[in-house]
């Protein structure tokens, strides 16, 4: 993950699951910058045309 303010790489410091998603918590090897994402698991099935 890049980081939103200088755009240098981050880590992942911590992850937290929740009842539907997940918390990250991201810190810049740079700057210091601290941030976090929140990331669902979205399921998506094939329509009729992509089954072939």
């Amino acid at each position: 993950m890049m980081c939103p303010k200088c755009e240098a790489r981050g880590y992942v410091v911590t992850t937290e699951p929740k009842d539907d998603c997940t918390l990250r918590y991201y810190r810049c090897h740079e700057c210091g910058n601290r941030w976090k994402t929140i990331e669902r698991i979205v399921k998506a099935g094939k329509t009729d045309e992509q089954k072939g």
